[in-house]
């Protein structure tokens, strides 16, 4: 039993002084993983995304590091988002309303509004109507020249 015991400590004590262990002791410190381990994550990153385990991106490796030190992507954007300098918004004066243009006609549109493809169809239905009242009217001189 004795020997068991050392074994345990032994162990213990091994994971304790490993390498790859936590330089911070104290609690609530955020993990400092080892480029080991997260090269080791963004391996099986890659291979999740189908590539070969040694065609590791630079992002499989940021998202690696993110996931081992627990910081969440929103964390990430919300730090970007803060580094961001934004120009002073200026404020509009409440009496002003503004002008008012009055809105011009579009290139392809005619004075009453219509596009060219509107000004096709209208075109085409008066050529139509012009067609069957011509059609008509040599119909009907044929039937009066058959009753004379």
């Amino acid at each position: 039993m004795l020997g068991f015991r050392v074994r345990e400590h032994t162990r213990t004590l091994m994971e304790r002084n490993a390498p790859d262990a936590h330089d911070d002791r104290s609690p609530g410190a955020v993990p400092h993983p080892t480029h080991e381990q997260a090269h080791e994550r963004a391996r099986e990153i890659a291979a999740g995304k189908g590539r070969e385990a040694s065609d590791v991106s630079m992002s499989d490796y940021m998202q690696a590091k993110r996931e081992l030190t627990g910081e969440s992507d929103g964390d990430r954007q919300e730090a970007i988002l803060d580094s961001i300098q934004l120009p002073e918004r200026w404020e509009a004066v409440p009496e002003s309303t503004g002008i008012q243009f009055p809105e011009s006609p579009s290139e392809g549109e005619d004075e009453d509004g219509l596009s060219d493809v509107d000004q096709m169809a209208e075109g085409g239905v008066e050529k139509a109507t012009r067609e069957r009242m011509d059609e008509s009217a040599r119909e009907k001189k044929i039937e009066d020249k058959e009753t004379e």
